[in-house]
């Protein structure tokens, strides 16, 4: 979400029966969560901390997590959940601001893209990755098995090893 747009996420799950998600951030504070038979305002998860502004949400690469990218004004929190939202399992203050978007790198870890760099973001630590590019834009792809990069001029893959 950048200024007052609205960031979307869709998810479809398909056990017990085939239910479709759809989560949206405010552009205030929060996230809703809609589904067929329900409509949510969450400003916090169960137990949490407020979640602040959230600008980004993100799938892992099984579907079964959530990263989302809040605060990006003062803190740049990453929050870690469960897709269903029922609990917060880590959230971080990575003080990388100004994020244009959040990915997973499969399923282990967190990669914020800001101008021309990535950060790469684990439970306790956050890495910085150069990706020099002539003009703007660093395009992120989630896979099972990593992430791929692209830019004007390159392609990269990062493999979870």
């Amino acid at each position: 979400m950048v200024g007052d747009k609205i960031e979307f996420v869709f998810s479809v799950v398909e056990k017990p029966k085939l239910q479709v998600n759809i989560l949206a951030t405010d552009p205030q504070e929060g996230i809703y969560r809609l589904t067929e038979e329900d409509a949510e305002y969450m400003t916090s998860l169960p137990g949490a901390a407020p979640l602040e502004k959230v600008s980004f949400i993100a799938f892992s690469g099984n579907k079964q997590m959530l990263a989302l990218y809040a605060d990006g004004d003062t803190s740049g929190n990453t929050i870690v959940c469960p897709a269903d939202l029922s609990r917060e399992i880590n959230r971080q203050s990575t003080y990388k601001l100004g994020a244009s978007q959040i990915y997973w790198c499969g399923n282990q870890c967190i990669v914020l893209t800001l101008k021309d760099k990535l950060a790469i973001v684990g439970p306790n630590d956050t890495e910085e990755i150069d990706v020099k590019t002539r003009q703007d834009g660093i395009i992120c792809n989630t896979e099972d098995d990593g992430l791929r990069v692209t830019t004007a001029e390159h392609t990269h893959f990062f493999e979870i090893v």
